[in-house]
């Protein structure tokens, strides 16, 4: 449990409490203020000063609305705000609460794993995977307020299932898209895996797809989700402090910007 106390203060971490905390505060300057004040009792100085730098994270910062209108891209990954609140509700603070969920889902995620291989790679070879998952970051999704853990632990209780060729696996996949909705590129390429290869559980895994795409769509209309356009933008263009207030149409010209970006961004780092 490392992660719990090296954690990574990202700011992602503002609005996934806000929008746990919700449940409890549903006026958004009450809620606001309470947010913030338990952000800078929470963390180090240093890291509270850094969450307020730049133009967008200062207006969050400042105007109450601009968190409401934020947290509309954080609150749809419900099954990690739920988590986050359950915590908070036992007497969890809510900024440790959205690590203590992140840590814990990946701890149980290489468990999952760990037991699901054991019996079919020889004995050394165990011995590399801790430095395996290390490398490919799984400790640095421990450290951070995201929903990336559960998807970790999701994708465990995937591999572990298929690795049985357990029907569960059909029940789990659409539950998943609460963790992330994202997760429904990856979940359709299994169920498509699973639809050719397994003749025998073809009506149940059109079943599981059509849940996929209800429980995805039902998301999206219960948390008054922004829409891709918006999310693009802000991931890939400007941050939008404000989504609800403009309609996006996404051109080519935007996915080359975004290229052309990303691609700065690789060679940079290098």
């Amino acid at each position: 449990m490392l992660a719990l106390v090296l954690p990574s203060h990202n700011w992602d971490g503002i609005p996934y409490a806000a929008a746990a905390k919700r449940f409890d505060i549903p006026d958004k300057v009450e809620l606001h203020a309470f947010i913030y004040e338990e952000l800078q009792e929470s963390v180090p100085e240093q890291a509270y000063q850094d969450m307020l730098k730049g133009e967008y994270r200062l207006v969050v910062s400042q105007d109450p609305e601009s968190l409401d209108q934020v947290m509309l891209f954080y609150e749809i990954r419900a099954a990690y705000i739920t988590l986050i609140y359950l915590l908070s509700r036992l007497g969890v603070n809510i900024f440790p609460a959205t690590h203590i969920v992140s840590a814990v889902a990946v701890f149980i995620g290489l468990w999952i794993f760990f037991l699901a291989i054991r019996k079919h790679i020889e004995n050394y070879l165990l011995l590399v995977l801790p430095f395996f998952a290390v490398g490919l970051g799984v400790f640095q999704v421990a450290q951070l307020s995201t929903p990336d853990g559960l998807a970790f632990l999701c994708i465990a209780i995937f591999f572990a299932l298929l690795l049985k060729e357990h029907a569960a696996i059909l029940v789990i996949l659409p539950f998943s898209i609460l963790v992330r909705t994202d997760l429904i590129i990856f979940v359709s390429l299994i169920l498509g895996y699973l639809f050719v290869t397994h003749r025998q559980w073809r009506l149940w895994t059109a079943v599981s797809a059509a849940a996929v795409i209800a429980i995805f769509l039902g998301s999206n209309q219960v948390f008054d989700y922004p829409g891709y356009g918006a999310l693009f933008v802000t991931a890939f263009v400007t941050n939008l402090n404000y989504p609800l207030q403009n309609e996006f149409v996404i051109t080519w010209v935007h996915y080359a910007k975004a290229l052309r970006q990303g691609l700065i961004n690789i060679l940079a780092e290098k």
